[in-house]
This record gives C-alpha cells, structure tokens and sequence, in this order.
C-alpha cells in the first residue's frame, strides 16, 4: 500500500522503508491485542485545544497580567517557558493569592470543556477500536484533560479518572465490548480530582493508574505516543519516571514509537526531521515525523485491507471458489439480486448464508 510521506522531509528509500516497517509492527501488535496508545496534547491540537507551552502560556499571561491590560511579551514568556518546568509554573500560579486551587480549575475548564467537532484523527482512531469481533485495545492512555477521546469512541469507550477499583473498571469495561480510556492526570470533576502541579505529580507518581501504566511498558509489542514532542512537559515526565521500564523494552526488542509531525518551513522540515530522528533514537525511540490525522488515517486503511483479505479467504473457502474472479462475480451477483447499495452487504449475507 503507498503512502507518500511530505515532500519537506526529504525523505530517501531507506528512510521510508524503516518508517513503512514500523508502521507495519505498529499493525500487527494491534492485531494481536498488544498496541498502547498514549495521547497527549498535539492529539487534540487540530480541535484549538492547547500543547503544553501553549497552555503555560496562558496561565503566565494571566499570573503576569491579572487585568490583561499590559500582556508580557512573546520573547518574555518564551524565556519563562524555556528556563522553568511546566508543572513549577503551574503551581506557582495555584499559590499566588488570591487564586488558589479553585481559580486554577475555573481556569483550565474555561481552556478544556468547550464544545469542538471532533477531529478527523480522533474518528479514525475509534474505527480503529472496533475492526474486528472484539475491541482491539485492552486499554488506552490519555493525560490530556479534553473529552474527544470519550466522544469519538461513544459508547465503545469507558473512562477512568479515578484509582478506586481501577483493575475492575478495566476488566469489566473490556468484557462489555468496551476500551478503558486511562487518564493519567485525571479530570477536571473536581479541583483535586487532577493533575497539573509539581505537588500533584509526586503525590501521584505510585497511584494504581501510574502502576498500570508501568506494566503496561513492560508487556507490549508497541507503545506509541501520539501528540508528544521532545519539549513537551509530559514528555520530560514521562521519561524521567518510567526510564528503567522503557529502557527493559528497548531490551526486550519491543518497539516504542512517537508520531510527531515536524512543523518547520519547507527549508527547514528535512534538518529538522534528521536531528529529531537522531535525538528520539538515543531515547530507544523511533520518530514518526507525521501528524496524528494521516497516521491514523494509513492505519485505518491499512487494517481495513487486512480484514477485506480474510473475508475474502473465508468466501473462498465457505463457497469453495479459489478463483478470486468467479468470486467476485458471485458478490455482484447478490448485490444485483438484492438490490445492496454496499457490496460489503452482499458479503455479509454470502458469509451469513453460510453461518460464518
């Protein structure tokens, strides 16, 4: 199947062949139940929602400048955001009074719960929960705070904010046809029902939903974050905390992959790309350098022919016909005869004729 990676990128065969064969592993331990997602905050990018310095930003804006009457320069908070971590600068925004907790919640709601349509990449993602008889993820992972997970996966998904009962949340969620949706720093329910501050991550860091994550690492085929870059706080925290499971990994010859698109000019996205393949490799970590709605989008399409191939298999071997021609011939057939608008609907009656 071809697939034409951007132009910007430069990209030679070998290239395309090491990102063709990742996406190809990427596939297969999806098809084998063993693919993780984790999503942070460039998932939800193409919806207006904010990345990690976009979201700081704001908050430094509204700590410098309470009346919005003299904002700080984009040169200042650039330097602010490039010397302090994300999480100090939140909670220094939590302590100044008179704001405290319930302000920072007020806040992030005003960011977060808005009404969105729900991005293409997030569609896409669903369809790829339900292809097949069963759910195809035992669970995934989010620490964003919006809800387009939830709405794109409707009633297939299931959320988790909280630690009580975690395990059986999950399990009974993944019996009923359901996929755990795990979100790492919770929700904004409430103001200490998430996850934002310096306090708030070490008080965090051994909770059941952090413990699940760990061994998680230890047992996939293929982790990939989604919506990450090298300079996004969840990023740094991610792999300041569980370096030892992602390094077992690595060993184990598991795969970890980050699909990040590389936003730079046209003369730039090449250099970019090599630099960034270089400084996710010494991290064990293969880079994806494209956005979330065309990975989602190759996968989905990659899958779906997948599964049209075993159908085709089965009708050929419920119907004993090897030629793939006379086959096909036999579908249009009960299409006309029917009168089916999808050809996939005559296959589903040719397979349901035979009690496949």
């Amino acid at each position: 199947m071809s697939f034409t990676y951007p132009d910007s990128l430069n990209l030679g065969d070998t290239d395309k062949r090491k990102l063709d064969k990742a996406f190809n592993s990427i596939k297969e331990a999806i098809l084998n139940r063993n693919a993780y997602f984790l999503f942070g905050a460039g998932m939800s990018a193409e919806a207006d929602f904010p990345t990690g310095g976009e979201l700081t930003n704001e908050l430094l804006k509204s700590f410098l400048d309470p009346s919005g009457d003299s904002p700080p320069s984009d040169d200042i908070l650039s330097n602010l955001v490039g010397k302090y971590p994300f999480e100090a600068l939140v909670e220094t925004y939590e302590k100044d009074q008179p704001r405290q907790r319930k302000d920072l919640t007020k806040i992030l709601k005003t960011i977060f719960e808005k009404d969105v349509e729900i991005p293409k990449a997030h569609r896409d993602f669903a369809s790829l929960c339900s292809i097949g008889a069963r759910p195809n993820f035992r669970f995934i992972f989010t620490t964003n705070f919006d809800d387009l997970l939830d709405k794109s996966l409707g009633g297939q998904g299931e959320p988790v904010t909280g630690d009580q009962e975690l395990y059986k949340i999950v399990a009974n969620a993944y019996s009923q046809g359901k996929t755990p949706i795990i979100y790492l720093h919770g929700k904004l329910t409430g103001d200490y029902d998430y996850t934002i501050t310096e306090s708030d991550i070490f008080r965090t860091r051994t909770k059941p939903r952090m413990n699940l994550f760990r061994a998680t690492l230890d047992e996939a085929d293929a982790f990939v974050f989604v919506g990450y870059s090298l300079s996004d706080p969840d990023t740094k925290l991610v792999f300041m905390n569980f370096r030892e499971e992602l390094d077992e990994l690595r060993r184990n010859y598991r795969n970890i992959y980050v699909v990040d698109s590389i936003q730079d000019s046209h003369s730039q996205a090449s250099s970019s790309y090599q630099v960034g393949v270089e400084l996710w490799a010494s991290r064990g970590v293969t880079l994806i350098p494209i956005g979330a709605g065309p990975f989602f989008a190759r996968l989905k399409l990659m899958l779906e022919d997948d599964q049209q191939r075993d159908t085709i298999e089965k009708l050929k071997k419920a119907y004993n016909i090897s030629d793939e021609d006379l086959l096909e011939q036999k579908i249009e057939k009960m299409k006309e005869l029917f009168q089916f608008t999808k050809r996939e609907d005559a296959i589903t009656f040719l397979l349901d004729a035979k009690k496949v």
